[in-house]
């Protein structure tokens, strides 16, 4: 606050009474009437009444006296600053076509509490609208071999913050090998792995780094290998068979190295084969598969391969496993016979394998699968247990499977071509005689004769019995019927005598054929048990997945594993379409550094970061010019482009996408980048209407014109122009604005004006004018001091000026949403981002204090206070200012103190010869101590620390990098060279309360706890906590300070306890100069 000047006349309205009573008494008959007030009384107080108004202007001369001296200097009061903030617009869904948002596009939010006025929001450029959207971001960290998906953050899927050049995992190595074979095996004991290198000493130590897994169907499940330096040979004791998998469009059994350690290497070694080998020895094994004929078998109890009544052709099949089934295979079969055939007759069975087409007998020679060491074709009858081997051929020779009741394994069957077991099948005849009819008569030797037509029952060819009694016992003779002639039948023969008798029965002989049935033996089985014996190797099929790439050897020597692609950080962003050929304009929020991070006495002296835009091309990486805002990442801003025509699709990270990246080529960040969101189709907006082509009127060529503007305040940027006779031949072309007709003569010229604070260094030719923003005045020269624009008719005007701001542009997130008008495919708008740095115009009392201080330091930095004053003019978002030097960090110091100061009689000598000398005068006790604090002075010689704060309602306000280097650089342009500058953000101390109250009353006590706490965190706020003008460096409130504030909140009865709790050190310890306390966590009870 500005010290009040000395009052010239510093007596009061009393006084003044009080003496005028006196002089009238001394000098007229008047007597003040006691305990009354007469006429004369009165008159004196109207008089004093009088006296005092004079003296309070007089009073005020001193005042006026200084404000004209500041206006003498250059004083102007600083205009309103109208608040900024970045506008999304939102295309149409479904737009074909990139959308247009002109420069100064309104778009308003709604009005604040008791106001009726809308808050006009005015975007300060032209915005393309474009269809492509960010869809992927991803950062590279090449020298730690790691990587980070940071797509939510950026995207605003996530409200977090991501460092913009470091990964947070590691970038993925793989090697994939799959042995289509041996994989196929349905177990995979011991199985080996041989990598040939052409590097094995170096192969040997990556290779301890990998981590072996498979695929089981649902995950990558871990494996444990045995590994042998000296063959580069891995061992899979107990590798179970993988499933199929997808690999970049390859399906197949993989198994799956990871490289599990960071192993960054320009020349990693190569290998030029990987061989599979095992050796299976599958004991015991059950067919999968037994079938009689087509009937399926029961393997789990006793069974008979060929039925119950086996007969020729009946056919047993024997399904193998088809994984075991390799070149030269050798399979054991083992039969336990729960019952062994007893009797067979001329049996022979056959054994055959499928081989996709036909059936083939399997032999001892000249067959593909045949037996061997001596065993043949199992009979079934050679004993209870029965062995036999057979074996397949090599690869070239191999059958294929066969497809046998809707099964395709490989099968083998056993078939009956020749015999029985038991006993076949017989057949017998035998004669039978039947009565039909009696001889009548008998006509010839040979002929019968009967009643009744013989061929009713007799034919041709029959063999007749004729049977009679001859002495009580029965007679008979056997005849051929050669021909029968209705009741007389012809005999090939001629009948006996004895026989030519009637009453003889006539018999006919019937052959009876009988079939007697076979007996059956069938060989019932217990078990049967299959063993597979064979050694396979093979070469592998193999491919390796480096930094998302997939690589596939194509030569005899392949890089399974390979450094990142980008040798340095780089941040990666893809977009889902191509950019037109128009400008392109990005927004990308930077997070604000952490208060660790700036607390630190970290100089800018080394090389600032550099970074490199590139974008995807059908040639690759191609640089990219950008106009950049956001000074490498240290403050948020636009970032804009012309899209090139060749922005091209490729896959990155997997992902086929339109990528543009950021290469940090070199230099230091002082802190590390953080972003948040990075949008597209985003824009500043300030909060002000933009004017054109304002007439302010005519000149008549008079002294000290005075024009008014049409709208209040006036921000920074206005033009104004003065229409001339003629083309001005001193001035620069920009300043000059031609008009000309249809055949190119000129119509008008405008001339381009120069605001100054005065007029005071004004000469006559100089185009100059006087602004006074807040009441719109524009005033011109007399002609000696500033030229007097030339007469004309409405020739003078604002081209361009803005009017707003203020802090009612201060507004939250997600408010701006109108759009004034309608713009072609712009569905929408809206800021994602609350809106800051909206300010009122200077106060009248901020003026007083700031323009006399550039009297006193003439913009260059010598004083303490000539430091902290041009870093309130470096930027209007300084809010305060502390500056500590060597003394102030240095405990104990003191220049009064005679053995700190310097022999100026000695300049030659050096500082450890200085300090040994003044050693010898010290005592003991002190010395070491006294040694510390010249070291520490010594090395802090020269540094002035610059602390600053920005405006913000935040707990800690911590100030922005841009804004640091902003301070830097203009306190660096205006200070000696030696001196060590460092502009830095407060070191920090949180102080946090814990105390319990007791409320009036029950009711509402939760909403007294909460302003209890909005009132300690507002009380300790930086800025504006304490008194109202934030707290002082190194100092932090006492007990009695909450307890007043805590009692002095409407409901709370009286404070039980109350404890302060201090972040780093004790409380009621004291603070360093550069510290500054914040709001914690409070705890308030209730009792």
């Amino acid at each position: 606050m500005a010290a009040l000047p000395p009052k010239i006349d510093q007596r009061t309205y009393e006084e003044i009474i009080k003496k005028t009573e006196t002089l009238a008494e001394q000098f007229s008959d008047w007597q003040p009437v006691q305990g009354k007030t007469d006429a004369g009384g009165a008159l004196i107080r109207i008089f004093a009444r009088m006296v005092k108004l004079v003296s309070n202007r007089l009073n005020q001369v001193p005042e006026k006296n200084f404000l004209a001296f500041l206006d003498l200097i250059g004083g102007q009061l600083k205009p309103p600053q109208p608040a900024k903030v970045p506008l999304t617009f939102y295309l149409v869904e479904g737009s074909p076509v990139d959308g247009l948002v002109p420069a100064h596009t309104q778009v308003s939010a709604p009005p604040a509490e008791a106001s009726e006025e809308e808050i006009v929001f005015e975007t300060d450029r032209e915005l393309v609208v474009t269809t492509a959207q960010l869809q992927a971001v991803y950062v590279r960290q090449p020298s730690q071999d790691k990587y980070s998906d940071r797509t939510w953050e950026a995207t605003g899927q996530k409200d977090a913050a991501f460092l913009a050049f470091e990964g947070d995992r590691p970038i993925l190595h793989y090697l994939y090998i799959s042995c289509t074979e041996i994989f196929a095996l349905p177990e995979l004991t011991n199985f080996q792995l041989i990598i040939t290198t052409n590097n094995g000493n170096q192969f040997q130590e990556l290779l301890q780094s990998l981590n072996w897994s498979y695929w089981d169907g649902f995950k990558w499940k871990e494996i444990t290998s045995n590994y042998d330096g000296n063959e580069n040979k891995f061992t899979f004791p107990n590798l179970a068979t993988p499933t199929n998998y997808e690999i970049n469009g390859n399906t197949a059994r993989w198994l799956q190295a990871k490289l599990t350690d960071i192993y960054v290497h320009d020349n990693l070694p190569q290998v030029s084969n990987i061989q599979g080998k095992i050796n299976i020895a599958k004991a015991d094994l059950i067919p999968e598969v037994c079938l009689f004929n087509n009937i399926f078998l029961d393997l789990t109890k006793d069974f008979y391969p060929f039925g119950e009544q086996p007969e020729l052709n009946d056919t047993f099949y024997l399904a193998l496993h088809d994984t075991l089934i390799k070149p030269n295979t050798i399979i054991t079969i083992n039969i336990s016979l729960s019952h062994k055939p007893l009797e067979i007759d001329k049996l022979k069975i056959i054994w055959e394998i499928g081989n996709g087409e036909k059936w083939q007998e399997i032999g001892n020679q000249n067959h593909q699968v045949k037996w061997i060491e001596n065993y043949s074709a199992i009979q079934f009858t050679e004993g209870d247990n029965i062995q036999a081997k057979l074996q397949f051929p090599n690869q070239e020779n191999l059958p294929a499977p066969s497809i046998i009741n809707g099964e395709t394994p490989y099968w083998i069957r056993a078939r009956i071509i020749q015999g029985h077991y038991g006993q076949p099948s017989k057949t017998r005849k035998y004669a039978i005689y039947n009565e039909v009819a009696i001889v009548n008569d008998i006509p010839a030797n040979n002929q019968i004769k009967i009643v009744g037509n013989a061929s009713d029952f007799l034919s041709k060819n029959d063999i007749i019995r004729l049977s009679w009694i001859e002495n009580s016992t029965e007679k008979r003779e056997e005849y051929q019927i050669k021909n029968i002639t209705e009741s007389t039948i012809e005999l090939n023969t001629n009948l006996s005598e004895k026989a030519k008798q009637k009453g003889t029965k006539i018999f006919r002989r019937d052959t009876i054929t009988e079939t007697i049935s076979p007996t059956y033996d069938p060989p019932a089985i217990k078990s049967l048990k299959l063993t597979y014996n064979f050694a396979l190797e093979e070469d592998s099929i193999y491919l390796a997945k480096n930094d998302f790439n997939y690589s596939y050897p194509n030569n005899n020597n392949f890089g399974p594993f390979t450094s990142t692609v980008d040798k340095e950080p780089t941040l990666y962003l893809g977009f889902d379409n191509f950019f037109d050929n128009k400008t392109v304009t990005l927004y990308a929020q930077i997070e604000p550094p952490l208060s660790d991070e700036l607390s630190t006495d970290i100089r800018s002296e080394t090389l600032k970061p550099q970074l490199v835009w590139e974008y995807s091309s059908p040639n690759g990486w191609q640089p990219l010019g950008v106009q950049n805002e956001t000074q490498a990442f240290s403050q948020s801003g636009l970032i804009q482009f012309i899209a090139p025509v060749d922005f091209s699709k490729i896959e990155t990270f997997g992902k086929q996408l339109y990528w543009l990246r950021i290469r940090w080529q070199s230099g230091t960040f002082r802190v590390k980048p953080r972003l948040r969101r990075i949008l597209t189709n985003t824009t500043w907006a300030i909060q002000a209407i933009s004017l054109k082509e304002e007439v302010l009127g005519s000149s008549n060529y008079e002294p000290n014109q005075i024009f008014i503007a049409n709208n209040t305040p006036i921000l920074i940027g206005q033009q104004l122009e003065v229409a001339e006779a003629q083309i001005p031949p001193e001035l620069e072309s920009d300043r000059i604005k031609i008009i000309r007709d249809d055949v190119g003569e000129i119509e008008e010229v405008w001339v381009l004006w120069q605001e100054v604070a005065d007029f005071y260094g004004s000469g006559a030719d100089n185009r100059h004018y006087i602004l006074d923003r807040q009441t719109g005045e524009i005033r011109f020269g007399d002609g000696q001091t500033g030229m007097i624009p030339p007469r004309g008719r409405n020739n003078i005007r604002l081209s361009f000026y803005r009017t707003g701001g203020g802090k009612q542009g201060n507004i939250a997130s997600r408010t701006i949403n109108q759009l004034k008008t309608t713009i072609p495919y712009i569905d929408r708008v809206i800021n994602l981002e609350p809106c800051g740095g909206g300010a009122e115009q200077e106060t009248l009392e901020r003026l007083k204090q700031r323009v006399p201080k550039q009297l006193r330091h003439r913009h260059r930095a010598v004083t303490i206070e000539d430091f902290e004053d041009l870093a309130y003019e470096a930027s209007t978002d300084v809010a305060r200012v502390k500056v500590v030097t060597a003394d102030l960090l240095t405990a104990n110091f003191s220049p009064l103190n005679e053995n700190f100061w310097l022999d100026t009689s000695k300049p030659d000598i050096s500082f450890e010869d200085s300090l040994n000398d003044k050693l010898q005068k010290i005592n003991d006790s002190q010395r070491d101590n006294f040694k510390k604090m010249m070291q520490e002075i010594n090395r802090r010689g020269g540094q002035v620390k610059l602390i600053i704060l920005p405006y913000s309602g935040d707990r800690q306000p911590i100030p922005s990098l841009a804004l640091l280097e902003q301070v830097e650089t203009y306190i660096r342009s205006r200070c000696q060279a030696t001196v060590d500058l460092l502009v830095t953000a407060p070191k920090w101390e949180k102080v946090s309360v814990n105390a319990t109250i007791t409320p009036i009353s029950l009711e509402g006590a939760d909403m007294i706890r909460n302003t209890v706490k909005q009132r300690l965190e507002a009380f300790l706020h930086p800025l504006s906590g304490g008194t109202g003008e934030g707290w002082q460096f190194g100092r932090y409130p006492q007990k009695s300070d909450f307890y007043a504030i805590i009692q002095s909140i409407s409901g709370v009865d009286y404070v039980n306890s109350l404890e302060i709790s201090l972040s780093s050190t004790e409380a009621n310890s004291s603070l360093s100069a550069d510290t500054l306390i914040y709001s914690g966590n409070h705890i308030i009870n209730l009792k």
